[in-house]
């Protein structure tokens, strides 16, 4: 629907099914994210972060989630002056070239300390230990949009 009203395109009357959806946050940007565009010399304003891209079983491998992957990153460069958006993904998919974000132009950060998330985070509660465990099986990526 957005990329209908992007278009110039009329919108009907009956609203199209929903088949995926991504986050792009601008405001809370997880603390890897932050730490990498600042060792990449980027102010924050210029960074976006893309979450939970999701697409119905009947419509994956079908382009939908590239789809929404080139519109949220084509609306932060034009609408919010994002230049660099970053990602995480399973660490146990980097070896499959045909990953989406590796289709998009994205490439993986190469200083992503979970070591230092790990022992910031020895304190807190058990809640933020699960988060702990599911961070050790991801990776930072990002792509550049200019």
């Amino acid at each position: 629907r957005a990329r209908e009203e992007e278009e110039g395109g009329a919108m009907s009357s009956d609203p199209a099914p929903v088949i995926g959806s991504l986050d792009l946050s601008t405001a809370k940007l997880p603390e890897d994210v932050r730490r990498a565009a600042a060792r990449a010399g980027l102010a924050l304003s210029t960074v976006a972060y893309i979450s939970n891209v999701g697409v119905l079983p009947g419509a994956r491998c079908s382009g939908v989630a590239g789809e929404l992957l080139s519109f949220a990153e084509a609306t932060a460069l034009a609408h919010l002056g994002v230049t660099r958006v970053f990602t995480h993904a399973k660490r146990s998919e980097m070896h499959d070239q045909k990953l989406l974000y590796f289709k998009h132009g994205y490439s993986l950060v190469e200083h992503h300390d979970h070591d230092h998330d790990q022992d910031h985070d020895q304190d807190k509660d058990q809640d933020q230990d699960k988060d702990q465990l599911e961070k050790k099986d991801t990776v930072l990526l990002t792509n550049s949009l200019v």
